[in-house]
């Protein structure tokens, strides 16, 4: 796997930004739901990717995700009460 520097990183953040934020626009008046479908997607890819590089099974960084989601979701709610 290819390491990028901290300004290549970043601007490969923004162009990835700026390309989500276009197929939104396209995509209204329901940007969140395919926010959403983009988002488990790539969450998938990246998953499959991590395991084809000799980390945990897909099945295992999904769920880690997930439980991580909870936790914040959790934290989220607990401030807001």
């Amino acid at each position: 796997m290819t390491k990028y520097t901290e300004e290549e990183l970043k601007a490969k953040s923004e162009e990835i930004a700026k390309e989500i934020t276009d197929v939104l626009a396209r995509h209204s008046p329901q940007p969140r739901v395919v926010f959403l479908a983009a988002l488990s997607a790539s969450l998938k890819l990246l998953a499959e990717s991590i395991e084809e590089d000799g980390g945990p099974s897909a099945e295992e960084t999904m769920n880690r995700f997930i439980e991580y989601t909870a936790v914040c979701f959790a934290t989220c709610n607990k401030n807001n009460a």
